[in-house]
């Protein structure tokens, strides 16, 4: 089974990810995470979703903007300290703006993807790459952290 586009879509353009999440097959989570300071600037998290010891946040800053790449990229290796395997959804507080980022590593090397999506754009590019996340229930038992990275590989680290 697979999610529509329309679907998608309700959840994209609400920013209700944990829903998404739960309709792809993932996991409740309850971990809080702490805030990290880049720049004196607070970057706070949102636990979304996880599956096997892959986590999904939402990353709120406390001016509602949008982090830059750079600080994006910061973030990102700060939070890797904590947990290795993870994607963070930026959102600005209008509720207008998502970055997603995924960071692996290919050949030894650390490589990022982001998708960005405003919501007057279509869904397209996102629906592509999220849509084949979906993880079945007869899947659940046997999932592994490499079976996760493996999925999140084949959908955010190719064109």
């Amino acid at each position: 089974m697979n999610i529509t586009k329309k679907l998608f879509t309700e959840y994209i353009k609400d920013f209700n990810f944990k829903g998404l999440f739960n309709y792809l097959g993932w996991d409740n989570i309850r971990v809080k995470f702490p805030s990290i300071q880049i720049k004196n600037e607070n970057f706070f998290f949102n636990s979304i979703t996880k599956k096997s010891s892959f986590v999904v946040l939402e990353c709120v800053s406390t001016d509602g903007n949008i982090p830059t790449y750079s600080l994006r990229s910061k973030i990102d290796s700060e939070l890797r300290k904590q947990i290795q395997e993870h994607m963070i959804i930026f959102t600005n507080s209008s509720k207008t703006e998502q970055v997603w980022v995924y960071s692996y590593r290919y050949n030894g090397k650390a490589r990022k993807v982001e998708v960005s999506y405003n919501t007057s754009q279509d869904v397209e590019r996102l629906y592509q790459r999220a849509a084949g996340l979906f993880f079945s229930i007869d899947d659940q038992e046997n999932i592994t952290i490499f079976d996760v990275t493996q999925r999140m590989n084949e959908n955010f680290a190719t064109n």
